[in-house]
């Protein structure tokens, strides 16, 4: 699928239901769905532009690999733990928030980037403040594998 097309459509909502011929035709009921259902179409091309965009952060973002090898190697780790339910929640939790955080800010340097032009403050506050956002994300992510693996290294010792 051709990239254009990932940023040139979005997901919208549409008529899908062949058997309704027109907005006018059914129940208030059958016409309230008509204007929540999606063209499978659509969505599967929604993920497929989102798998590109992961496609290209791991092809490009050396910081989104790191992030990918931490998460498994927080995830070998709790296996060999034997973390609680409850503490595997909140690592899967806090390594999908790294990883998106890392995304978003990639996004924020691409949008700002395309901007063209003469560097700007602003520009420069704007990637400062996204990769403020990975950074805390990722501090955060220390914290809790601290928080969850610490007591358990601490008896190794």
């Amino acid at each position: 699928m051709p990239s254009s097309v990932c940023g040139a459509t979005g997901l919208e909502l549409r008529i899908v239901d062949p058997g309704f011929r027109n907005e006018d035709s059914g129940t208030r009921r059958e016409r309230a769905w008509q204007r929540w259902a999606v063209d499978p179409r659509r969505l599967a091309a929604s993920f497929g532009c989102a798998f590109e965009g992961i496609q290209y952060l791991a092809r490009t973002q050396p910081n989104w690999r790191i992030h990918v090898v931490a998460a498994l190697g927080a995830g070998v780790a709790a296996g060999l733990f034997q973390v609680s339910p409850t503490e595997w929640a909140v690592l899967v939790l806090t390594i999908g928030l790294v990883l998106a955080v890392e995304a978003v800010n990639t996004a924020v340097e691409r949008a700002v980037d395309a901007q063209g032009g003469p560097p700007s403050i602003m520009a420069k506050q704007a990637k400062d403040l996204s990769a403020a956002a990975a950074l805390v994300a990722a501090g955060t992510s220390l914290l809790v594998a601290a928080f969850i693996f610490g007591p358990r290294l601490a008896r190794l010792m």
